[in-house]
């Protein structure tokens, strides 16, 4: 084999280089063109529809959330341990107490509102002398003073649904 190289190199160095035709180049070009081109198998994800969904995703999350924090429901802070429900005081508060309740039956299952203790002292101010607020946490109202104050208490409770000095106004159980 060695006899058959350094013939070939010996050709190579009389002949020098070769010339490639001239239509060689456009002939190579237009068989590149004509066959298919190979693509690889694998590419790459594409995040941006994921992304998109887990950003709708998120923010419907946070809407959620928001809206159970926001939402009036269970809470016992303005409507009392009888039960009730924050939708009677809301109503109650809208209406001023003046129209009669849709349903007076969960009107009658309120039987206390939390105020704050400045509200309560300006609602109880006028009524009888033996309602300070000073050092008590709970008042108790005969049935006729719940009439008369049952909608300034409600409205109160709905402007401050926690406040910082509650003072609980409830009524007398028959």
């Amino acid at each position: 084999m060695s006899d058959e190289h350094d013939r070939i190199a010996r050709l190579l160095r009389e002949q020098g280089q070769a010339e490639a035709p001239p239509d060689l180049v456009g002939d190579v070009m237009a068989q590149v063109r004509r066959e298919p081109q190979a693509t690889p198998m694998h590419r790459g994800v594409n995040w941006r529809p994921i992304a998109t969904w887990a950003a709708v995703a998120a923010a419907l999350l946070a809407v959620g959330v928001g809206i159970a924090q926001l939402a009036p429901g269970g809470s016992s802070s303005s409507s009392g341990s009888a039960g009730g429900g924050g939708s009677s005081v809301a109503a109650e508060a809208a209406g001023g107490g003046k129209s009669a309740p849709a349903y007076p039956s969960a009107d009658s299952a309120v039987r206390s509102f939390t105020v704050p203790r400045h509200e309560a002292e300006k609602l109880l101010s006028g009524e009888n002398e033996q309602f300070s607020t000073v050092g008590r946490s709970t008042l108790t109202l005969d049935r006729a003073q719940w009439n008369a104050l049952r909608g300034k208490l409600a409205a109160a409770a709905a402007r401050h649904p926690h406040p910082k000095d509650p003072v609980i106004v409830r009524l007398r159980p028959d």
